[in-house]
């Protein structure tokens, strides 16, 4: 237990030295109403990045890829994950080995791309975006609920969903930045149904619950995570 926390201790340090760097080297103020896709960097390591990301488990690669495809009066606005920099012994992830400081210089050099402060409210960035990029992240899910355009680059359990694009081969990308850049409408209808969809195949209906309770167990589903 001892070598443990002294690891730990230290830990906190390379923590707050990251932190510093990162710090020193974001926008501290960003103008979130100049066209821009948001992403979220991932916690690492995790299942959302490895093995649902495959390649893009760099996630560096992803946002090259994004970069590429954009218009240039887009910008990408890219915001660490606030664990990554958690010294708190209570948390659910505690290790600090998936980020190093070239990591934040090497995005920084990226064209069109813009580190956000840890302070700034994701949710005001996920409200003002054009879209949100992710690789397989939690965040897609929540943009796809205020019908904001989500583009993938894994396989996370929502990818089939309206109002997600991947973004892996030329021909998908081009087809996402033509979709992002014409405003194309989210059919609500078509994620109800989905949501409906997925539902009917987590839920045995025949022994756990009734079929007419499935349509009051969705709507509360898609009202609760709103």
């Amino acid at each position: 237990k001892i070598l443990r926390d002294l690891e730990l201790f230290k830990s906190d340090f390379r923590k707050y030295d990251l932190l510093s760097v990162y710090s020193s080297i974001c926008e501290q103020k960003i103008d979130i109403e100049k066209k821009f896709v948001y992403f979220a960097l991932h916690y690492q390591p995790e299942a959302t990045t490895y093995p649902f990301g495959n390649y893009y488990i760099d996630q560096i690669n992803a946002i090259k890829l994004l970069s590429a495809y954009l218009p240039q009066d887009y910008y990408i606005y890219v915001k660490e994950h606030p664990d990554t920099f958690n010294v708190g012994r209570e948390s659910w992830v505690i290790g600090d080995f998936s980020r190093d400081k070239n990591f934040y210089k090497e995005l920084q050099s990226i064209e069109n791309v813009k580190l956000v402060s840890p302070n700034m409210s994701s949710l005001d960035l996920i409200n003002k975006a054009e879209a949100i990029s992710t690789i397989a992240g939690a965040v897609g899910l929540e943009s796809i609920l205020i019908n904001k355009p989500v583009i993938l680059f894994g396989s996370p359990w929502y990818k089939n969903c309206e109002g997600t694009f991947e973004f892996n081969t030329h021909n998908k990308c081009e087809e996402a930045i033509k979709n992002l850049v014409d405003r194309k409408s989210i059919d609500n209808n078509k994620i109800n149904q989905f949501f409906y969809e997925a539902e009917n195949s987590i839920f045995d209906d025949k022994n756990l619950i009734l079929e007419n309770n499935l349509r009051y167990i969705q709507k509360n589903f898609i009202e609760n995570i709103i």
